[in-house]
């Protein structure tokens, strides 16, 4: 949600803790598109970024009555899904593939502009999957927090 969205999420909020399932589903639609889209960049595997989503949401509902309106609802989600993902990278050895993201580029004119312009975007994901993986995860999170959620 935009800083202009802010007076709704709060209003959302306040329902979702009274139970409303219409705010709850709002409040997910929101930003779980956002938080897939981090964790899946912080992971390189969209089968653990849905598992991350999914358990954060599930945390978030659950602790909804915790939730301080000081602070940005997205914030907390996000550190929620983080420490989630830290708990399961534990377990699993990450994996950089962003062909996995489903990139889908805009068209390009004739066969070989379609050959040349996919051959370029190989080269430079190989390119951003090598810098992303030589960062450390604090490196990497701030990147892809800074690119994804300004």
């Amino acid at each position: 949600m935009s800083m202009l969205d802010l007076a709704l999420e709060h209003a959302l909020i306040r329902k979702a803790k009274l139970g409303d399932a219409d705010a709850i589903e709002s409040l997910i639609r929101a930003h779980q598109d956002a938080l897939y889209a981090f964790i899946l960049r912080m992971s390189g595997r969209p089968e653990m970024a849905e598992d991350v989503v999914q358990e954060s949401f599930v945390r978030v509902l659950s602790n909804l009555d915790r939730f301080d309106d000081r602070f940005r609802f997205s914030t907390w989600v996000f550190t929620i899904a983080k420490r989630l993902y830290v708990n399961m990278r534990q377990k699993q050895a990450p994996v950089c593939d962003t062909d996995s993201l489903n990139f889908h580029a805009g068209a390009v004119d004739g066969p070989a502009g379609i050959s040349e312009h996919n051959e370029g975007l190989q080269n430079t994901r190989g390119i951003l999957d090598a810098a992303l993986a030589s960062l450390t995860d604090q490196q990497r999170e701030v990147i892809l927090l800074f690119h994804q959620q300004e």
